[in-house]
């Protein structure tokens, strides 16, 4: 058997594929199945690392972003996802995978289209309250569809949507104090707040935090995710915002 993963963007399309995957594998080993083999297939492997982990092929296309507001990106990114559709229909009709399942997120446009035209049945997993657009457009015809909220189905067939929540990978389960302290170097007697926006940060969040931060400073110790794009607004705006602050030391990003 041969199951296709496709998502992207984010590692909140990317993840939860590897936790798929390690349900999966547990089935296979409690039942004795055949093992499938795994693909991922998108405009770049995320985490290579995960993907060789779990012997998961990397198969890439083209893929670009649908933006529904007038950017002049729009101009190479259009025949950016034309041609990422013609590169996904050859390697489908070469791989023809039993079932490709869609998490969502710009990458996985190419793969969904192409797999439509195909004929090979999808499953779509959407994470969010009020789902993507690829993930929109492939609930349509889409075999099965499992969403991690309530509110989500309303933009879903019911018939073929079940409720299911969001894949989390093992490892996440099985929390452990031992060497976090020392790692973060955190103080054990102050309460910490973990703030995160998306593995790609969120602006709005970050300004929030940035200013009520000081105040913030003087109770609890904070673990910001802040997001790749946004590192060097952040530490610019931090020399200004806290340079002089007496617990300068609690802030982590």
């Amino acid at each position: 058997m041969k199951i296709l993963f496709t998502g992207g963007g984010s590692g909140g399309h990317f993840y939860p594929i590897i936790a798929i995957v390690q349900e999966l594998n547990k089935l296979i080993d409690e039942r004795k199945l055949v093992a499938p083999k795994y693909y991922y297939m998108s405009d770049n492997p995320y985490d290579e690392k995960a993907l060789f982990e779990y012997n998961i092929e990397f198969k890439k296309i083209s893929a670009g972003k649908l933006r529904i507001y007038s950017s002049i990106k729009n101009i190479f990114d259009i025949p950016r996802t034309g041609w990422g559709i013609i590169v996904a229909l050859w390697k489908l009709f070469l791989l023809f995978p039993d079932v490709i399942v869609g998490k969502g997120g710009y990458a996985s446009f190419p793969v969904i289209v192409a797999a439509r035209l195909l004929r090979i049945p999808v499953i779509v997993h959407e994470s969010d309250a009020i789902p993507g657009r690829v993930n929109k457009f492939a609930g349509k015809f889409a075999k099965r569809i499992g969403i991690a909220y309530e509110e989500a189905l309303e933009h879903f067939p019911k018939d073929r949507t079940a409720l299911v929540g969001i894949p989390i990978r093992r490892e996440l389960t099985q929390l452990t104090r031992e060497g976090a302290y020392e790692y973060l170097k955190l103080e054990r007697d102050i309460p910490t707040i973990l703030i995160v926006g998306g593995s790609q940060g969120a602006q709005m969040i970050n300004d929030v935090v940035l200013d009520i931060l000081p105040d913030l400073l003087n109770k609890y110790q904070i673990i910001h995710q802040v997001g790749m794009n946004n590192m060097e607004d952040i530490k610019e705006r931090l020399t200004v915002i806290i340079n002089n602050h007496e617990h300068i030391s609690r802030y982590k990003m």
